[in-house]
């Protein structure tokens, strides 16, 4: 079990949860498709945390719950700022951000 949290720990890139807020809106060619945002270090940080939360069985596995609520205590602690951020910046790009999940990411 110690391999398989090991793992799943080490395929997250944990160097994204930092205080950077970059956050770049692409405003040409979207008439013709192109994606509004162009790069967000909020969204990168929810959406890394999102594949770190599907890694984890946190509602069979007591061990993979304390991880989860370590790493909000002591990596990812502004994650109600980078939702708050993704609505009142993105707003618009929810359906952007929600296709990008299930396409991009994998997430199911």
């Amino acid at each position: 079990q110690i391999e398989r949290r090991k793992s799943k720990r080490e395929s997250i890139d944990f160097s994204v949860f930092t205080n950077s807020e970059h956050c770049e809106v692409n405003s040409v060619w979207l008439q013709f498709g192109a994606k509004r945002i162009k790069k967000c270090d909020y969204v990168n940080r929810l959406v890394t945390g999102l594949k770190y939360y599907m890694n984890l069985d946190i509602e069979r596995n007591d061990i993979d719950k304390d991880e989860f609520n370590q790493f909000f205590d002591d990596t990812y602690t502004n994650m109600l700022d980078d939702y708050l951020h993704v609505l009142r910046v993105h707003s618009i790009d929810l359906e952007e951000i929600n296709d990008s999940l299930f396409t991009r990411f994998k997430v199911k």
